[in-house]
């Protein structure tokens, strides 16, 4: 193919029509794009570590695939993270091979910065195979709670979607997920400007936080995430993995859940998490399949040699706001 494009960052005053594209292509997503589009971050930041980069043709935005950029824990180790996103291509320029172009120039950024693996969700897995990425089954644990009515929300814990309150979480993530194979490394600004104003949508969709504290420490908490269908239980830490918190932390979610009408329970957690072996000892029996709803798949491509860490990944947090 001659070379007839430009690779490069949208200019600023480029934002309308690059957002057409988005809404060209994700028409069922325009409501969160607009928010995006009219936001008051630069472009190419408006999500924490955000990096479009645009395919311009005749002075016009023909495709983008955009990089974000974290870091997380694996086997006590920080590995460095590439997540793909915004995989667009303009209707009127699609089955060229142009979005291709540009993930090849975003893994050949990735490699040459020492990045170790990246990550996607993609509902056309076929579609990114040929580049090296491979579908890590995500194994989500599901509840049923048909039988659990009579659980007790804790007199220690207060269920909240005030993002005031809830910032007291952060030093007891920033603690306890070193532990967690796939758990995201938050820096301040992680937090900041990626997770506290990105979770304002998501209350705003139902998300709620259960915040266990005894006088004005807090030993625990736990996000609830409103799949409409489903809930499903993002996070969940407790200090030190304190068993008898987690449990607490548990069933309170399960009767609040079970309140609200639903009778099912995901658990979208780490491999590794211990709230996994305390469902065990809760005689639980969770089922372990793929949520009703979920058509996306994860993909990693691994850019540099981990031995045998990789399987880990089966749980990753890397979506928006930890969603899953």
């Amino acid at each position: 193919m001659a070379k007839d494009y430009e690779i490069r960052e949208p200019l600023e005053e480029e934002r309308a029509e690059l957002f057409k594209v988005f809404y060209a292509c994700f028409p069922h997503a325009a409501d969160g794009f607009k928010k995006l589009e009219h936001g008051e971050r630069p472009l190419n930041d408006y999500l924490y570590g955000y990096e479009p980069r645009v395919m311009v043709m005749d002075g016009r935005i023909v495709a983008n695939v955009s990089l974000v950029r974290y870091q997380t824990y694996l086997n006590g180790k920080i590995v460095s993270i590439g997540g793909i996103g915004s995989v667009v291509t303009h209707p009127d320029y699609q089955r060229r091979g142009y979005a291709k172009i540009l993930l090849e120039e975003r893994l050949r950024n990735m490699q040459e910065e020492g990045t170790h693996i990246s990550v996607l969700l993609t509902e056309l897995p076929w579609a990114y195979e040929s580049l090296g990425w491979k579908i890590i089954p995500q194994d989500y644990q599901i509840i049923d709670l048909a039988n659990q009515k009579d659980n007790k929300v804790d007199s220690n814990i207060s269920v909240t979607e005030d993002l005031d309150r809830v910032r007291s979480i952060v030093k007891l993530y920033d603690d306890t997920a070193p532990s967690l194979n796939g758990a995201i490394k938050r820096e301040p600004a992680y937090w900041e400007d990626y997770y506290f104003k990105g979770l304002t949508g998501f209350v705003e969709s139902g998300d709620r936080f259960l915040l266990y504290e005894k006088g004005s420490d807090l030993l625990g908490y736990a996000r609830l995430h409103d799949e409409k269908t489903q809930m499903l239980i993002a996070e969940i830490v407790a200090k030190e993995w304190n068993a008898n918190i987690l449990e607490k932390l548990l069933r309170s979610a399960m009767k609040i859940i079970y309140d609200q009408g639903h009778r099912k329970l995901v658990l979208g957690l780490q491999e590794n998490h211990p709230v996994k072996k305390q469902v065990v000892e809760m005689g639980l029996k969770p089922v372990v399949e793929r949520p009703e709803g979920i058509r996306e798949f994860c993909m990693i491509n691994v850019l540099e040699k981990l031995s045998d860490e990789t399987k880990y990944l089966k749980r990753l947090h890397w979506c928006y706001n930890d969603k899953f």
